[in-house]
């Protein structure tokens, strides 16, 4: 399996302006973590790609990020099981969690369902079974005019979904995408359709006449995919009659199936006529034993009187194999009508050619080759495209320091759900590298320098500490990347963030230019929750002493992450500076990633009145750029041996404590391991 990492969602307000506000997301990530869901292509059940896992949320001042982790199969072996394991997870989550809601259903059916009935994996609580609607309501069938009933006699609950007595009724099934019954209804076609009730126009649509839900389990489908709605000429008039064809210059089978549309305009017992039609190479309805494949097409007529749109309809046209060879050869002026052809939707009166074009686009969801032949122009789809541009500029300042904060940017915090920790009763906090060294040939777990101080303070508050092996490295500048410290339970935890805090108070107030990470695991009974953190210790100094460095209980938890985020928004707003791909580890703890100064350029590394410092030599107008962004190199270097100034014993062993107490350490063997590029030298 491949895995990739990204963000699902945030806590912003989205492009439908929906907002989920950090609470219902921290409830929603507590309830699932364990649990994952199928991911599909472009919202299309057909198109499982992989397997997604919510992995955490990621805070910086301002807004919350939902982080997630899919499993992408590279082999059909590997495809085969996850699509049995979504077709368990659809039948668990739409049939086996509402099991006495489809009891309740089948008992008011009674009769009207047969062995051949089926649970319909939909948001729904609905049956399958053939002509089960007019089973139930016959009238329905007599209501209809060619297949199709109109909207005025509906009562919509949500877009496509109407009720009736205690039942729900459906639009037709072709409305969903790739006319595929576990997938989505077109709801924003839908919803403009149910908007035209009382309008003066007479709106008909097709009902799913196979399917029947249970009224009071009704859910919107929530899909937060960007659809934009294009800006139009409104003289239709002028357009020559003829066939355009749209292909899809990125056709791969990916997000859509189409192969091209096809726009035509012709007359038609006098008057101007419009029909387009999507092509698809890839069959998308069954029945029976036969596959077709389902295209969506759209047929309209103008008044020749008002020159509006008096006429308006949309079906999809079914193609068998040899019918579709044909047609991927010829343009729709020269197809034969003698498709499986099952209209959807009717609307008859003048229209304006605004709402006229807004249907059509809307209908063809997904298909991006409508609004390009109608000239469309998306300036909220641009401003996007341009912010993501931005987004991916690197400045000059990141090609040397790939993560920087400074003071009043607030700190950043990354908390997830993980098995229980295994800590030895021995023990209250186990230290957990995070950092490996490639080193004398072998690969080694390595801790930054000032680590020690922290195990020596925990040790002074009376923690027992395990340390597995791990060699000191030295960086001769102002940032420090702590380990992960695995505590036993909240209290342990609670005295571990006290001396960070401790710590940052000491650098704070003698105005060190420094920036921390560190990450704190817990035991919550029979789970564990990990917190990392990031930012500049004088923005920690003004959180700790806002809100304390308790860690809670597991029922306070989600409270305090809330009152720890609203804290953390009195800092200007962040806009993922910097982004969390670049702050965030794979092994999903924050860190301050430094980039290495290539050995060609060092000269010379010794010891100058205590300090390492370093010699290089560059090109012209790299030297310029490190002096205009202000950046030196800091040597790296593993420490073998120090001595405490105070109490002349080997720091590690001493009691003291460097920054708490009044005392130094001195260096007193080391071996240069290389340099990195800094803007905060020690």
């Amino acid at each position: 399996m491949l895995t990739t990492r990204g963000v699902a969602m945030s806590d912003g307000l989205n492009r439908k302006n929906h907002y989920f506000s950090l609470n219902a997301i921290i409830n929603a990530y507590e309830a699932a973590w364990k649990q994952g869901t199928p991911s599909n292509l472009n919202h299309d059940s057909t198109k499982l790609i992989g397997w997604n896992c919510i992995t955490g949320i990621f805070m910086e001042p301002g807004k919350a990020y939902v982080t997630n982790e899919m499993s992408i199969p590279e082999t059909k072996k590997e495809h085969d099981t996850l699509m049995k394991k979504n077709m368990d997870y659809l039948y668990k989550k739409y049939y086996i969690d509402r099991k006495e809601k489809y009891d309740e259903l089948k008992l008011m059916l009674a009769d009207k369902l047969t062995d051949k009935s089926r649970p319909a994996l939909i948001s729904c609580v609905a049956y399958e079974e053939e002509n089960i609607l007019f089973k139930v309501f016959p009238e329905i069938k007599k209501e209809m005019n060619k297949g199709l009933i109109d909207i005025n006699l509906m009562t919509p609950v949500y877009p496509g979904i109407f009720k009736k007595g205690e039942y729900l009724i459906f639009a037709h099934r072709y409305f969903r995408r790739n006319c595929f019954v576990l997938n989505s209804l077109n709801e924003e076609f839908l919803q403009r359709l149910q908007d035209l009730q009382t309008s003066g126009l007479k709106v008909q649509i097709a009902l799913d006449i196979n399917m029947i839900g249970l009224l009071g389990t009704e859910n919107a489908e929530l899909e937060y995919q960007y659809w934009w709605g294009p800006k139009f000429n409104e003289d239709l008039f002028s357009i020559p009659t003829g066939v355009t064809r749209h292909s899809n210059e990125h056709y791969d089978n990916l997000f859509t199936n189409l192969c091209f549309t096809e726009f035509g305009w012709y007359v038609q017992d006098g008057r101007q006529t419009f029909e387009c039609e999507e092509v698809s190479d890839q069959p998308n309805i069954k029945d029976s034993d036969s596959e077709y494949y389902g295209c969506r097409f759209v047929h309209s007529m103008l008044n020749p009187i008002t020159n509006l749109p008096n006429h308006l309809d949309g079906a999809i046209r079914a193609y068998t194999d040899e019918k579709m060879l044909e047609r991927l050869d010829i343009s729709i002026d020269k197809t034969e009508r003698d498709t499986w052809y099952t209209k959807l939707w009717r609307i008859d009166n003048d229209m304006s050619v605004s709402l006229w074009k807004e249907l059509i686009t809307h209908y063809y969801r997904d298909n991006m080759l409508i609004g390009e032949y109608f000239s469309a122009e998306d300036e909220e789809y641009t401003k996007i495209v341009l912010e993501d541009k931005a987004e991916d500029e690197i400045t000059p300042l990141q090609k040397y320091i790939p993560v920087d904060m400074n003071i009043n940017d607030g700190i950043r915090i990354y908390y997830r759900y993980m098995p229980a920790i295994d800590i030895n009763e021995e023990y209250d906090v186990v230290l957990k590298s995070n950092e490996f060294l490639v080193y004398e040939e072998r690969r080694i777990r390595v801790m930054e320098s000032e680590t020690i101080t922290i195990l020596k303070l925990l040790k002074r508050y009376g923690l027992n500490i395990r340390i597995p092996a791990t060699a000191r490295i030295g960086h001769e500048d102002m940032v420090f990347n702590f380990p992960t410290f695995m505590c036993k339970n909240a209290d342990k935890a609670k005295i571990v963030q006290k001396v960070i805090a401790d710590l940052c108070k000491v650098w704070s107030d003698r105005n060190d230019n420094r920036l921390i990470s560190y990450s704190i695991a817990t035991n919550y009974e029979n789970e564990a929750i990990y917190f990392s953190f990031a930012g500049h210790v004088s923005d920690f100094k003004s959180i700790f002493a806002r809100v304390g460095t308790t860690f809670p209980q597991k029922d306070a938890v989600n409270k305090w992450i809330e009152v720890l985020y609203n804290e953390n928004n009195k800092f200007p707003i962040a806009t993922q500076h910097p982004k969390i791909s670049d702050i965030m580890t794979d092994s999903s703890h924050l860190r301050f990633r430094r980039a290495l100064v290539p050995t060609e350029y060092l000269q010379e590394i010794k010891m100058e009145d205590k300090f390492l410092t370093a010699d290089f030599i560059v090109k012209k107008e790299t030297a310029e750029e490190l002096i205009k962004n202000k950046i030196g190199i800091a040597p790296i270097y593993h420490i073998e041996k120090t001595k405490c100034m105070s109490c002349q014993k080997d720091y590690i062993s001493c009691d003291c404590v460097k920054f708490i107490d009044d005392i130094s350490e001195e260096i007193q063997k080391f071996k240069l391991i290389g340099a990195a590029w800094t803007n905060r030298l020690a």
